[in-house]
């Protein structure tokens, strides 16, 4: 599994972030990992910045993973099920804070 850069919830709900292109994954069917800064459950002080954070400010946030090009991201832990497909415009609509499978804004016909 792949770990990459810290995203916020309109970043990971947009289909053209580079979070969500073909081209973030060495294969399609590789699982990705993502640490949304701004999810309801993220506890970290650390806000997307120059600096790097801190392994205390890393461990208070939300895990997300999608398991291949295409798929959702889904939240790793947490009991309750939130599912959002996010809204052509995810900055001006902005995703649910407390999401826990997130569809980003993909035509998914394309995916036929």
């Amino acid at each position: 599994m792949a770990i990459v850069a810290h995203r916020t919830l309109a970043q990971v709900s947009e289909s053209t972030n580079s979070i969500n292109l073909l081209s973030a994954r060495p294969e399609p069917t590789d699982v990705l990992c993502v640490r949304i800064t701004d999810h309801a459950d993220d506890t970290s002080t650390y806000t997307l910045s120059g600096t790097a954070p801190t392994q205390a400010e890393l461990e208070g946030m939300a895990i997300f993973t999608s398991a291949a090009f295409g798929k959702p991201w889904v939240k790793k832990g947490g009991l309750a099920q939130v599912i959002v497909e996010a809204d052509p415009n995810p900055v001006t609509n902005a995703t649910a804070a407390n999401v826990t499978v997130l569809f980003p804004n993909y035509d998914y016909n394309s995916f036929k």
